[in-house]
């Protein structure tokens, strides 16, 4: 009888040890771990991932940088087996950024950036915003740079985003993978 109880608890509970979800939350790396600060709960959780190609993206962040993928939670042991990655955000894009021909490029979070036309300052009042895009940015195994997407009401396209030294670097491409435009963007008023 005894063993039928532990069987039936043990059913019970399994399905509340591991769960299958979608997992957003803020990159942390505490003592050489990869863990994410689960936007739900108060402690970070370990990440192990399901493939290499995987581990390596994870390892390509930094602690703060975001990440929205799928996998298994467990709340026992406060673990996260990350199945796939959906998209990540960089907290060193976050803030203003102009290129060398006026234009401002405020990336608001992790997903919004607003696009100023020239003569336009992000701190004007009222500042001369021209776009709202939504982006987002690819996972990728090594820390040179990011596939990202973008989208607005109107059109959409990708291209490719790195920092290097402080500078950020964004390159456009059109829709036969072409490349039309890269963009060297200078920090505004970062320290």
């Amino acid at each position: 009888m005894k063993i039928k109880n532990l069987l039936a608890a043990a059913i019970l509970i399994a399905p509340l040890c591991s769960l299958a979800a979608t997992i957003k939350g803020t990159i942390k790396f505490i003592d050489h771990k990869a863990c994410v600060q689960l936007e739900d709960y108060k402690t970070p959780f370990i990440i192990s991932a399901n493939s290499n190609g995987i581990k390596k993206s994870i390892n390509s962040l930094s602690s703060g940088d975001y990440i929205n993928g799928e996998g298994n939670v467990n709340i026992i042991n406060q673990t996260v087996k990350l199945v796939a990655i959906k998209y990540i955000g960089l907290k060193k894009i976050l803030g203003a950024w102009r290129s060398p021909f006026s234009e401002y490029f405020v990336f608001k979070d992790f997903n919004t950036l607003n696009y100023y036309t020239t003569g336009a300052t992000p701190t004007s009042l009222p500042p001369k915003l021209n776009k709202v895009i939504k982006y987002h940015i690819s996972p990728n195994e090594v820390k040179k740079s990011w596939p990202i997407i973008f989208t607005d009401n109107f059109s959409s396209g990708s291209g490719r985003i790195q920092v290097v030294n402080g500078l950020l670097s964004l390159t456009v491409f059109n829709l036969t993978g072409k490349k039309i435009r890269t963009i060297n963007l200078l920090p505004v008023n970062k320290k």
